[in-house]
């Protein structure tokens, strides 16, 4: 039997629960949700529990309520935890814990494609927010003969240009705002991450997040990367270079560095994060060269008490991109 419930227990023990499940989302700690209310979404929290009382099951979400007793609810890297038990009343407990009469529930289970096991009403969502493709770099020894050829030429290449690589425990937002704005100008797209997101990811979550920065000789910043880890997992969070850190192949040293320093922490499981390879080869490429593997997570699942507000969601989402 398995029931969920709301979670009312501290930050500290949601996240020791968290790390209890080998497949796992960074978008599932604690603090990852607190950063979000501070940008005006609600937080929920439910724990699924087996017969005895143990802890089988976590999803944290974010949702915003709207006229009409209307609730939208994102669970981005979940629910964590044996996906048959996304069956077993996640719906209803979730519903009953925003107190709304009309929901739509999103979820992103952290499990990989052929591992996906979702029942009762479930969908599929039509239209994606996230890239269901993402690169996993098992950290030992033998990284530096893993890389490919292109990868050793262009980290030798940057490693003779006078580069400082410094990990900032207190940084300063706005010399990361100033590199994504460089690199949403030079690649025309969206903006990445805004003031107000910049701001409460260094105040919220520098506990469980490193940051690199390249300076040139001049000591100027010309190039940042930085990831977010618990326990033996990390995963890339930011990255972004001015033209002169793309002249320099910045990135090859900064990723380098931060690859090192986690498996010094005993980090053994690296995720890169989300490829694209039609429409972004150029990153899929310098991921690939690392020696990570390409892995296909399950995708994203919809549940909804009123079909018409699924629909609507999904054509919103469709022309919005």
């Amino acid at each position: 039997m398995v029931t969920w419930k709301l979670y009312d227990g501290t930050a500290r023990k949601w996240d020791e629960l968290l790390s209890g499940f080998e497949l796992r989302s960074y978008s599932q700690l604690f603090d990852w949700g607190e950063y979000k209310r501070n940008l005006g979404w609600c937080v929920i929290r439910t724990i699924a529990e087996d017969g005895e009382g143990n802890c089988i099951g976590l999803a944290q979400g974010t949702y915003k309520a709207y006229l009409f007793d209307v609730a939208i609810l994102w669970v981005p890297g979940g629910p964590v935890g044996k996906l048959k038990n996304t069956d077993d009343g996640l719906f209803e407990c979730l519903r009953n814990g925003i107190r709304c009469k009309r929901l739509y529930c999103r979820i992103s289970p952290p499990y990989y494609e052929n591992e996906t096991h979702i029942k009762n009403e479930w969908e599929q969502s039509s239209q994606k927010i996230n890239s269901s493709l993402s690169m996993l770099l098992k950290l030992d020894d033998d990284n530096f003969n893993k890389l490919d050829k292109n990868w050793k030429k262009n980290l030798k290449k940057s490693e003779k240009k006078e580069l400082k690589i410094e990990k900032i425990n207190n940084p300063d937002y706005k010399i990361v705002e100033s590199l994504y704005r460089n690199l949403e100008e030079y690649k025309k797209i969206n903006v990445q991450y805004s003031r107000l997101e910049l701001e409460n990811i260094f105040d919220l979550l520098s506990e469980c997040m490193s940051l690199y920065v390249c300076r040139n000789k001049d000591g100027e910043v010309i190039a940042i990367r930085s990831c977010i880890f618990h326990k033996e997992k990390a995963w890339e969070l930011m990255a972004a270079s001015n033209e002169e850190g793309r002249k320099k192949s910045a990135a090859y040293l900064l990723l380098w560095r931060m690859l090192e320093d986690c498996k010094e922490q005993n980090v053994s499981d690296f995720d890169l994060g989300g490829i694209d390879p039609i429409n972004n080869a150029g990153v899929w490429y310098f991921k690939k060269g690392t020696g990570a593997t390409e892995i296909k997570y399950a995708g994203e699942y919809e549940k909804c008490s009123t079909p018409c507000l699924a629909l609507l969601i999904n054509l919103y989402i469709k022309y919005s991109k």
